[in-house]
């Protein structure tokens, strides 16, 4: 039996961590510092009308879960959290535990090899999972999937063919692409574009599945992202454009985005991973993304305006 750290019990990480356990073949144990440890060692999250108790564990409170380092740990935590949570794993990463950072955006991986070592580390994120969260109850239609493998080594390394049969005993569903990068650059595309103009507008995937007009503003945002991508090297077509508008008809309509979510609970959102990367990444290339120029300073005024920037 396998053994799996989950780092963030959000969205994400419940549903993830509640389709291990309801499988029953995975040793499960959520991390978190010591502040936090007192209100997770019993806490009862409800995931799609189902009650779940994951067992805690902190740096200084290691009794009640399982004892040793985790075969895998999935840190699926907001950005802003990462540190913090890197910190945790530091504490808890064996020398042959396996690390995923299924955050948005392509910045979580630098962090965690700078923070746990490269050997530990496989590029990773979520693809297609629609969930929502309100306060402790989880609700999903799609579970969606983990992307991931290992740059340069390719689907064939040994630390991701270990992963896979990690994820395939805890009944996650995964996918190992021949070019990860890639895939995770289609991934921010689809973060760029769907989850910007969502918190902007506050609307759900009705609307995207629906509104021509909304459909040309998501077409403009993503060929920013496949021009930037072609001139950074990487494997990106106009095609994943088509994809995505496509692939946004299975979801929920009145499903929302992590970023409409944060707007409406007054959290800071993720902008600075999607179009404030965007900018960098076009200073340095000396291009302009007038879009994400606009997206970028519309998004921090709604985050003043729900009070979650000063």
């Amino acid at each position: 039996m396998f053994k799996v750290d989950i780092i963030g019990l959000g969205a994400i990480g419940a549903a993830y961590g509640a389709v291990a356990s309801k499988l029953g073949n995975t040793e499960i144990r959520v991390l978190v510092d010591d502040s936090r440890y007192a209100v997770y060692k019993d806490k009862i999250i409800e995931v799609n009308g189902e009650p779940f108790h994951f067992k805690a564990a902190s740096p200084s409170n290691r009794e009640g879960a399982f004892e040793g380092p985790a075969d895998l740990m999935i840190i699926a935590c907001k950005y802003p959290a990462l540190e913090d949570a890197l910190e945790v794993a530091r504490q808890f990463a064996g020398e042959e535990t396996l690390v995923m950072t299924v955050l948005n955006g392509l910045l979580s991986e630098i962090s965690a090899i700078e923070k746990l070592g490269e050997s530990r580390v496989l590029h990773s994120f979520c693809m297609g999972i629609d969930t929502v969260k309100h306060g402790d109850r989880v609700d999903y239609r799609n579970i969606g999937r983990i992307v991931f493998g290992a740059v340069p080594q390719g689907p064939e390394d040994p630390r991701v063919l270990k992963a896979q049969e990690i994820l395939e005993e805890a009944g996650i569903p995964y996918e190992v692409p021949q070019d990860v990068l890639a895939m995770m650059w289609k991934k921010f595309m689809i973060n760029v574009s769907g989850n910007q103009l969502s918190a902007v507008l506050e609307l759900n995937y009705g609307y995207f599945q629906e509104d021509e007009d909304l459909k040309a503003l998501l077409r403009a945002v993503m060929e920013e992202v496949v021009g930037l991508a072609r001139l950074k090297g990487i494997n990106l077509s106009e095609s994943a454009i088509e994809e995505y508008l496509s692939s946004v008809k299975k979801h929920d309509p009145k499903g929302k985005t992590s970023m409409h979510q944060d707007i409406e609970a007054g959290r800071p959102t993720e902008v600075e991973l999607f179009a404030g990367h965007m900018l960098k990444m076009g200073e340095e290339l000396g291009i302009d993304l007038p879009y994400n120029r606009m997206l970028y300073h519309l998004i921090r005024i709604k985050e003043r305006q729900a009070g979650a920037r000063q």
